[in-house]
């Protein structure tokens, strides 16, 4: 399990997606990754920012939301009400690897 509290709204969209895969690699398969983002911080981040920053916003938005398509866990999302302001909990689950050449056929050769 690896629970991550990075501020990748911060990061450029590359480097977040270099630490998601780093992230699903380091998993056993099957493992848990759980992440967080703030509520309604998107709208108001790229409202106020500039237009290259808004654009980093919602690509950095655009890969986290890729891995959730790809990997996410079928309990699915939560939200932290109670926190201020409040968190959407991301659950992802690492692939389950593949095992090549266990064939009836080739068994054993």
């Amino acid at each position: 399990m690896i629970v991550s509290c990075l501020p990748f709204m911060n990061f450029a969209p590359d480097l977040v997606r270099s630490l998601m895969d780093r992230y699903l690699t380091a998993l056993v398969p099957g493992g848990h990754l759980t992440f967080f983002g703030y509520l309604g911080t998107l709208s108001l981040r790229t409202l106020l920012a500039r237009r290259a920053e808004a654009a980093r916003y919602r690509a950095v938005a655009a890969v986290l939301a890729e891995f959730s398509a790809r990997y996410g866990d079928v309990n699915g999302d939560s939200v932290v009400w109670r926190n201020l302001p409040p968190a959407r909990v991301r659950h992802l689950r690492a692939p389950e690897r593949c095992v090549y050449g266990t064939d009836s056929d080739s068994f054993g050769q």
